[in-house]
C-alpha cells in the first residue's frame, strides 16, 4: 500500500518520519518564498505540497501549533526564550512534544523554519504593540519569558 493510499485510509498517522521531512521541506520553501503571514501559510500548505511532491495530503504541519512549536523550539535552543510553561494549553503542548519528538535527525531544517517562525511571532508582537511575553500569553495561554 502506497503513501497516498494509506493517508486516503486514514492509516497514515499525522507525522511519520519520511512525511514528516517532506512537509518540513515544503514549510521551509513557503517561508523562503517571503510569506509572514501565519494563516496564509497554514492555508496554502497542502496545495504547495501537492504541486512539489504530485501527492495528495490530507494532514500536515497547517495548524498553527505546530508553527508555534517550531519557533518555541528554535528560541529555547539559541537561549532566547529562558523559561516556558505550555502546560496553560494543552493542544501547543501536546504539538511541542511531537516536534521535538519528530525533529530528531532533522534538527538544522526544524532550526531554519523555527528561526523564521520566531520572527514572525516578534513581528506580530510589535503589531500588536505588546512585549512577547503578553503576546504568547493572550493568543496562546502560554508562558514565556525572553
Amino acid at each position: 500500500m502506497g503513501i497516498e493510499e494509506r493517508i486516503r485510509k486514514g492509516f497514515y498517522p499525522l507525522f511519520e518520519r519520511e512525511p514528516f521531512k517532506l512537509r518540513l521541506e515544503v514549510l521551509l520553501d513557503i517561508l523562503s518564498s517571503g510569506e509572514k503571514d501565519l494563516k496564509e501559510i497554514v492555508k496554502s500548505w497542502p496545495e504547495v505540497y501537492q504541486k512539489k511532491f504530485k501527492k495528495v495530503v490530507e494532514c500536515g504541519i497547517t495548524d498553527e501549533r505546530y508553527l508555534l512549536s517550531m519557533a518555541l523550539l528554535y528560541a529555547s535552543k539559541k537561549g532566547i526564550v529562558k523559561r516556558m510553561n505550555l502546560e496553560g494549553n494543552t493542544s501547543v503542548n501536546e504539538a511541542y512534544k511531537t516536534i521535538v519528538k519528530e525533529s530528531k535527525g532533522l534538527k538544522k531544517e526544524v532550526l531554519k523554519a523555527g528561526k523564521k517562525l520566531w520572527e514572525i511571532y516578534e513581528e506580530k508582537a510589535k503589531e500588536s504593540k505588546v512585549d512577547l511575553k503578553e503576546y504568547f500569553s493572550t493568543r496562546f495561554w502560554i508562558e514565556v519569558e525572553v
